[in-house]
């Protein structure tokens, strides 16, 4: 596979060449990512766990404190241009509707533990 190459081949590249290095972490980083049928999974047993619950709701000002700790992930994990986590897949934008917004339903956390509570 191509990301395990990059990964072994990694500490080859010449200390002169920052970039191409910074490059390659990128490529890593990106390719980390959860797949579709993960993240599809991670959803489904969100909404099961929230529907199970039911269907709590976190309060507005709640909702804010995790977008922000998100946007500002203390681990680096969150993808400003998709604004996902990349550990869990999950988009962070704000929704209409709590059962399309993770962040809304108060069952979920993050899974570094980073959320408020």
């Amino acid at each position: 596979m191509l990301r395990d190459e990059l990964k072994k081949n990694l500490s080859t590249i010449p200390a002169d060449q920052p970039e191409i290095r910074d490059h390659v972490e990128t490529i890593l980083a990106e390719t980390t990512s959860p797949t579709l049928p993960d993240k599809a999974r991670h959803y489904a047993a969100a909404v099961v766990r929230w529907c199970a619950a039911g269907c709590p709701v976190r309060s507005v000002e709640l909702q804010a404190a995790c977008r922000l700790t998100c946007q500002g992930c203390p681990s680096d994990q969150f993808d400003p241009r998709k604004e996902v986590c990349k550990v869990c897949g999950c988009s962070v934008k704000k929704s209409r509707f709590a059962i399309r917004d993770k962040v809304a339903m108060a069952t979920e956390v993050c899974h570094k533990g980073h959320w408020p509570k």
